[in-house]
């Protein structure tokens, strides 16, 4: 038996060539019969003289194969990182530890490229991917503003939006719109939350942690009462330069559109509460003569909406150095006509290792979001004249085409002074943040 058998050696190293120590190198199919690479990232294992197939193991890296020809007495292994590992190691706070030795309530998001590239943020990305973590939009602007709450509600009076870090900066995950439609006074004023996390791209994050328990008030004090966000943004993982281009588009329409009366039935509607519609028809008894346009303001405020998005990056790692670099551009419609939302990120990692245990970087991220029309979008305000979905739902199905762009108003109906009309052709809102 032994006749039959030779030795195999060789070294065990990670993609920077840096030695792996505590590799396991077996034959296939042959678990008893292995070996642990030392220090060096070196191994020597005795193999059958007619060839095999060996293994080379590793915790955080995928697992390596590689065929052994009948003369040869030295293979070497290039082990990959495997991020689908990455919980195995948790980011809390200013470090990283094993989840076997956390004592806290910890949860890690995995981030998968697809749904990376799907998402327009952050908050989408996390939605359904971690208990007791509940993700609500306030309303349904393309830039709404997003409450998350972790383990429910922790105070009646004061916040309880939890705390967000990325690559240790605490950042703001929203930020507030005051808006007021010309001549509408304070009570039609809008106070309305911009969805921050906007502002970095979800294909730039490397992973996730949410730390829930009231353990993390002991690293970030009282703002992290309501529970941690931690957020890491991808480096380069080769030491070849790596380009990534991704590109998407999506469709929106409206499933449903809610019943309301047509221009006929508004008209028998009047009648039968004894209210003239000589203003509508020059002959009021025959209905001839329609004096105004019928419309559907469903139809004429909403629209099927198209979305596109682009993302690039080029990442490597020649040896050692490593650098990160990325750029999106995201322009989501908004169902409502004139909504919307573009958003431009940007990002540059960078790391230099001095030694072995020093390493000096830097992290820079730089976003700049422009909406439309979003805060009109708001049907939550109880006056039309403050919210365009709200006048498009109470609104007379008519307009005066003579007139069209001011919208003459009956005295009866002075409180719609606001058709959506109006809101489409003479309400301008635009904001613009830069991160």
């Amino acid at each position: 038996m032994n006749a039959q058998m030779r030795t195999v050696s060789g070294v065990v190293k990670d993609e920077s060539g840096s030695p792996v120590i505590g590799a396991v190198v077996m034959i296939e199919g042959k678990e008893s019969e292995g070996a642990v690479t030392d220090e060096n990232g070196k191994y020597s294992l005795s193999v059958p003289a007619a060839g095999s197939t060996l293994v080379a193991k590793c915790l955080s890296y995928k697992t390596s194969r590689a065929k052994v020809s009948e003369k040869q007495m030295t293979l070497d292994f290039i082990l990959e990182e495997d991020n689908e590992l990455l919980e195995e190691v948790v980011v809390v706070g200013y470090g990283a530890m094993r989840r076997s030795d956390l004592t806290g309530a910890v949860a890690s998001i995995k981030i998968d490229d697809d749904d990376a590239a799907r998402s327009t943020s952050l908050d989408q990305m996390m939605m359904g991917k971690a208990s007791g973590v509940q993700i609500l939009n306030n309303n349904a602007s393309p830039d709404a503003g997003v409450s998350i709450r972790i383990r429910g509600l922790n105070t009646f009076e004061g916040g309880n939006e939890p705390l967000y870090v990325i690559d240790g900066i605490v950042i703001n995950g929203s930020s507030s719109s005051v808006d007021q439609m010309a001549g509408g006074g304070t009570e039609n004023s809008n106070n309305e939350e911009v969805n921050g996390l906007m502002g970095i791209n979800p294909q730039d994050i490397a992973s996730i942690e949410i730390l829930k328990d009231a353990s993390s008030t002991a690293i970030y004090g009282s703002q992290g009462a309501n529970g941690v966000i931690l957020i890491t943004t991808k480096m380069a993982r080769n030491e070849k330069p790596v380009i990534r281009f991704s590109a998407g588009m999506d469709i929106s329409k409206v499933s449903n559109s809610i019943p309301m009366l047509s221009f006929d039935e508004y008209c028998d509607y009047l009648v039968a509460r004894g209210i003239s519609i000589s203003s509508l028809f020059e002959n009021p008894i025959e209905r001839t003569g329609c004096k105004v346009e019928p419309v559907n303001w469903q139809d004429y405020t909403l629209r099927t909406a198209l979305s596109q998005r682009y993302y690039f990056s080029i990442s490597g790692r020649p040896k050692s150095t490593s650098y990160m670099f990325s750029v999106g551009y995201n322009d989501k419609q908004g169902i409502v006509r004139n909504s919307g939302v573009r958003q431009l990120t940007a990002r540059i990692n960078l790391e230099h290792a001095i030694s072995k245990k020093l390493k000096v970087g830097i992290k820079t991220g730089f976003s700049n979001i422009s909406s439309d029309l979003t805060s009109g979008a708001n049907a939550k305000v109880s006056g039309a004249a403050a919210s365009l979905m709200r006048s498009m739902l109470i609104y007379r199905p008519y307009f005066y085409e003579e007139t069209a762009d001011e919208d003459v108003v009956d005295p009866d109906e002075e409180e719609l002074a606001s058709g959506p009309n109006v809101w489409l052709k003479h309400y301008v809102n635009t904001r613009e943040e830069i991160r």
